[in-house]
């Protein structure tokens, strides 16, 4: 005969284990917002994070007015990284992530130029 399942027990492991999770997850979301926005999450709760990803997303920047300039510069932040990966990968004629080479021709690559001068 199988000994009898210890219900407290089994419920107790699965929380931790439960919780345990959700901490990874949210500092996996917490290194992707930084990422992407180059703004420090610890400044901002979940929800503030997701609207700011989600208005970026929209083209749109919606922010609590305490923290608009922090966003501004987060966001300016990233395009100038993301701005200068893309001018390496134009002027080098690499990809900087894989290491392949990448064929653009002329007219794409002032397109590019011009798109990358912007005045946002």
């Amino acid at each position: 005969m199988a000994p009898a399942l210890d219900i407290n027990s089994l419920d107790a492991y699965s929380n931790s284990e439960l919780e345990v999770q959700q901490e990874k997850i949210f500092t996996a979301q917490k290194n992707a917002f930084q990422d992407l926005t180059g703004l420090d999450p610890e400044q901002f709760s979940l929800n503030e994070m997701r609207e700011i990803l989600k208005s970026l997303d929209d083209g749109k920047t919606k922010a609590p007015k305490d923290k608009e300039k922090l966003i501004n510069d987060g966001i300016k932040k990233a395009y100038d990284q993301y701005s200068s990966i893309v001018r390496s990968k134009i002027e080098a004629g690499v990809d900087p992530f894989t290491g392949e080479t990448v064929n653009i021709d002329s007219k794409t690559k002032s397109l590019i130029k011009e798109f990358l001068n912007v005045d946002i």
